[in-house]
């Protein structure tokens, strides 16, 4: 606690030496007086520029020389804290413990480890003036900043901000895979219904195709029958030549068989059947080169990962490290040989394919197999009509080549959209890797919000009883991790700027003192005018309550003009002293 403090040419001091005891000292004087300037000279001295005050503007006007405070402080451990601060440009600051002098720059760290709290958190707690006695803000009260110092959260807090950063990377990655996935999916799905109403107006095409031959057919036979026949004839003979000879690529070229002379079936069939196996390679080579990469990565983690297992941090000896190499190796090499393998399966099927395809776009120039017409059945038909079921049969056969055509392009696009919906499958290790930060920052964040809540409910839970001490049952008031000042009444929250102005009073030095108490090892207390503004009634319940206080806090000082009251308390109270202040001029 303060023992002792002594000014020099500060504000309306020329000089001033006083004493401090244990309990609540009430300083009593008339206003502009200086008993503001008491409370600053206190702060300026301990705090230095942390206190907000500026001392070069506090020097007297008429003084020869600089102002000078000089501060004796008792620490929790007994020893002797002396601090003289100056306004001199030479040594401006001079710190002393049990009469032996410090180094510059280590006033700081002794008040943070006596006190168990950093400078600029005691300077709004312990020393306080007007302004910021009435101020409940949390820049102001600092308790949410000084407990995550103490008790570790600011380390969480960084870990939390940490994990969001990552997790709103991961998050914007996942989102665009998976819209990437869906469209696919989407794709896919509207391409599959396009092929199948393909499949379903080829079949019906070619029906119509044979059936306008046939008709066609009939129509030739106006004319003669011998020359119908030698036509017939003419045509199968170069139809059959063709087949033939198709038939004859299809075994050189595809090694297939031809059975009941059906080439259409079997190309068809064949197109399929290779088809099929394409997608079937192309998603195993997906799956084989994710794995390949993750293998990859997993072997550039072991050449940078410091000695260290890269999924659990432990330390790894070199056979470790080599073995894991080696297994890694050796499955790289067999995937990759299988890569070959398929890359390779690949090329050729699609060789085949393409063969296929040429193969398939010339039969379905083949004309359809002519049938050769006995005289006797041979109908009569005219000119006219031949030349409209032979515009039919040209416009039948051009839509079913369109068709056919139309539908490889299909096939085509659905192979590429597995094949790159098969390749983003190795994607969902974010999507893992989404759900682990988003589990780790919770968890994180509920940490924080159960070290804050543990460390500060006591301290609320007294704030709370005491409060109910001194207005009974006018509500319950409460002091959240963060600093808020709250009273609940009649089941509703009243928020702070609604409170009374006794009640606001009242509130922030109960809720100061047991924060004081709580959260750092400081013994004293200084207050300006505490009880200026407030009517009789408030300023005897707030006087009260300074003069009754008890606890780690053994010092509590108040400047007040309030002087009847004031010894009013010192009669009461034994622990209650009255000190009074006079300036140079007085």
């Amino acid at each position: 606690m303060i023992r002792r403090l002594q000014l020099k040419s500060w504000r309306a001091f020329d000089a001033l030496d006083i004493s401090f005891d244990e309990g609540v000292t009430f300083i009593v004087a008339e206003n502009g007086v200086g008993k503001t300037s008491l409370i600053e000279a206190a702060a300026w001295a301990l705090y230095g520029a942390k206190s907000g005050i500026d001392g070069a503007t506090a020097r007297r006007k008429d003084a020869e020389g600089p102002a000078s405070i000089t501060i004796d402080v008792e620490l929790p451990d007994g020893r002797l804290l002396v601090v003289t601060r100056t306004t001199a440009a030479k040594k401006p600051l001079e710190v002393r413990v049990n009469g032996v002098e410090q180094p510059d720059g280590t006033l700081e760290a002794i008040v943070r480890d006596a006190f168990g709290a950093n400078a600029d958190y005691l300077a709004r707690v312990t020393i306080l003036p007007t302004e910021l006695l009435r101020s409940y803000a949390e820049e102001t009260f600092h308790l949410r900043r000084h407990l995550c110092q103490v008790y570790g959260v600011d380390a969480l807090e960084e870990a939390e901000a940490h994990v969001k950063r990552y997790l709103t990377s991961v998050v914007a990655d996942t989102k665009k895979v998976r819209s990437d996935l869906d469209a696919h999916i989407t794709d896919e799905a509207r391409l599959a219904e396009r092929l199948s109403g393909l499949d379903a107006g080829i079949e019906e095409l070619d029906g119509r195709r044979r059936q306008i031959i046939m008709e066609l057919d009939g129509v030739e036979a106006v004319t003669t029958a011998a020359a119908k026949n030698v036509e017939v004839l003419a045509a199968n003979t170069a139809r059959a030549a063709q087949l033939e000879g198709l038939s004859a690529r299809i075994a050189d070229k595809l090694g297939l068989a031809v059975v009941d002379g059906d080439l259409d079936g079997l190309v068809s069939d064949e197109e399929r059947r290779v088809v099929q196996r394409l997608d079937a390679d192309r998603r195993e080579l997906a799956e084989t080169r994710g794995k390949l990469d993750a293998i990859s990565a997993a072997l550039a983690e072991l050449e940078h990962a410091g000695a260290e297992c890269p999924v659990c941090r432990r330390e790894l000896h070199e056979s470790d490290v080599e073995h894991a190499r080696e297994a890694h190796a050796g499955d790289a090499g067999a995937l990759t040989s299988l890569v070959t393998s398929f890359e390779e399966n690949l090329d050729a099927l699609s060789v085949r394919l393409d063969v296929v395809r040429h193969l398939q776009r010339e039969l379905s120039r083949v004309p359809a197999e002519q049938v050769e017409v006995p005289v006797a059945d041979t109908a009569v038909g005219s000119t006219a009509n031949r030349a409209e079921l032979q515009a039919q049969l040209t416009d039948v056969s051009e839509q079913l080549g369109a068709a056919r055509t139309e539908r490889t392009q299909i096939q085509d696009q659905i192979g590429a959209s597995v094949q790159a919906r098969s390749e983003k499958a190795k994607a969902t290790q974010l999507f893992r890797r989404e759900a682990f930060a988003t589990a780790t920052q919770a968890a994180l964040q509920e940490t924080i919000k159960t070290v804050l809540a543990t460390r500060v409910e006591p301290v609320a839970t007294e704030v709370t009883n005491r409060w109910k001490r001194i207005f009974g049952e006018r509500g319950a008031l409460q002091l959240t991790p963060d600093g808020e000042l709250k009273l609940v009444r009649g089941g509703f929250e009243v928020p702070f700027a609604d409170f009374s102005s006794g009640e606001k009073v009242v509130a922030l030095l109960t809720a100061r003192l047991l924060i004081v108490s709580a959260s750092t090892k400081a013994s004293f207390m200084w207050l300006d005018e505490p009880l200026e503004h407030l009517d009789p009634s408030n300023r005897r319940i707030v006087a009260s309550l300074l003069a009754t206080s008890s606890g780690p806090v053994r010092q509590i000082l108040v400047t007040t003009y309030e002087e009847p009251l004031a010894r009013r308390l010192v009669e009461q109270a034994p622990s209650v002293h009255l000190q009074y202040v006079r300036t140079v001029e007085d």
